[in-house]
C-alpha cells in the first residue's frame, strides 16, 4: 500500500485556484450525496483500501499549519452559511439521520437510553390503533432487527404479531380489523421456514421449529373459526329458505292463489245458501203444522150456572 506522505506529497505542492477548489468541492459533495456509504466502501475495497487501512492512513496523516488554517476557514464559512435554528423539535433531531441506517439506529438507541426506557417499555404492550404502536414498530423493532440474526428476528416478529392479534381479540376487535396482522404472521412464517434450512445449531433449529408450530396452530385456529362462522351462516340461510320458497311461489303465481281463494269463497256461499233454504223450509213446515192443529175442531163442554142462594143471617157460629 502506498505511504501517505508519498501519496499526498505531490498534492501538497499543487496549488489550485479558488475556482478549481470550488469545482473540486462541488464534485466531492455531489459524489457523496449520490453514492451510498455502502457503495463507497465497496469502491474503496475494489481499489485495495480497507476500512482499517483507511483509518491507519488517517492516523498517520499530519496536516501542515497552512492546511489546518484552510480547513478551519472552510468549516467556519460553512457554519456561517448554515446557522443553527433556534427552535428545533426533538422529532426533527431524531429523524434527521434516518437516511443513514447505522446512524438512525444509534440515534434511536440514544433516545431510548436518554428517556430511561419508559417510552419504549410502554410501547411494547401496544397493538394496532394504540398511540405508542408507531414507536413500537419504528423504534423498538427497527433496533431489534439490526441487533438480532435474521432467523431470530423473524421468530420474534412472528411472536409479536400473534400476541398483538390475541390482544385485539380480547378487546373484542372484529376480524376485519385484524386481517393485516394475520397477513404479517403468514409472511413471517414463510420467511422463517426458508431460514430454517440455513440453521446449523440444534438450539436455533429447535427455536425455529417451536415458533413455526405456534404459527401453524394460530392459522389453523383461525381457519376453524372461519369454518364455524360459515356453517352458522349457512344454517340461518337454510332455515329461511322454505319461507323464501313459499313467498316466491305465491308471488310467481298470484292467479292460482286468487282462484283458490275464489273457489273457497264460492263453496262457503253455497253452503250458507243451503242452510238458509233448509231453515226457511223448516220454518214453513212449523207454521203449517201450527195452522193445521188450530183448524181441528175440539168438543165443547157446556158450562153449568149455579144460581145464588138466599142470604144467611149474621150470627154466632154454632
Amino acid at each position: 500500500m502506498m505511504d501517505p506522505e508519498t501519496f499526498f506529497g505531490p498534492a501538497r505542492r499543487l496549488r489550485l485556484t479558488p475556482e478549481e477548489k470550488a469545482k473540486t468541492m462541488a464534485f466531492l459533495r455531489n459524489h457523496v450525496r449520490k453514492v451510498p456509504v455502502e457503495r463507497q466502501y465497496e469502491q474503496m475495497n475494489a481499489h485495495g483500501h480497507s476500512f482499517a487501512a483507511s483509518q491507519k492512513m488517517a492516523q498517520d496523516l499530519h496536516l501542515t499549519p497552512q492546511e489546518r488554517a484552510d480547513a478551519r476557514a472552510v468549516l467556519r464559512s460553512w457554519m456561517a452559511a448554515h446557522p443553527v435554528r433556534e427552535h428545533v423539535s426533538l422529532i426533527d433531531r431524531l429523524f434527521a439521520f434516518t437516511h443513514h441506517p447505522a446512524m438512525s439506529a444509534a440515534v434511536f438507541l440514544i433516545a431510548i437510553v436518554a428517556g430511561g426506557g419508559g417510552l419504549a417499555y410502554a410501547a411494547e404492550n401496544t397493538a394496532p390503533g394504540d398511540t405508542l404502536y408507531a414507536i413500537k414498530r419504528a423504534v423498538n423493532e427497527r433496533f431489534m432487527r439490526r441487533m438480532l440474526s435474521p432467523d431470530e428476528w423473524e421468530a420474534r416478529a412472528l411472536e409479536r404479531r400473534m400476541q398483538e392479534d390475541a390482544l385485539l381479540a380480547r378487546r373484542g376487535a372484529p376480524r376485519q380489523s385484524r386481517r393485516l396482522l394475520v397477513q404479517e404472521v403468514k409472511e413471517h412464517r414463510t420467511a422463517l421456514v426458508a431460514l430454517r434450512q440455513q440453521a446449523q445449531e440444534k438450539r436455533r433449529l429447535a427455536r425455529i421449529n417451536a415458533v413455526i408450530a405456534q404459527a401453524e396452530t394460530f392459522e389453523r385456529e383461525l381457519a376453524d373459526d372461519d369454518d364455524a362462522t360459515l356453517i352458522a351462516a349457512r344454517g340461518v340461510g337454510d332455515a329461511a329458505a322454505p319461507m323464501t320458497t313459499m313467498t316466491a311461489q305465491q308471488s310467481a303465481s298470484p292467479d292460482v292463489g286468487r282462484s283458490a281463494s275464489a273457489g273457497n269463497s264460492t263453496a262457503v256461499e253455497s253452503a250458507l245458501r243451503a242452510v238458509s233454504t233448509s231453515s226457511a223450509a223448516a220454518t214453513a213446515t212449523g207454521s203449517a203444522i201450527t195452522s193445521s192443529s188450530s183448524s181441528v175442531s175440539k168438543p165443547k163442554i157446556p158450562l153449568k150456572i149455579i144460581p145464588p142462594g138466599p142470604p144467611r143471617p149474621m150470627g154466632r157460629f154454632e
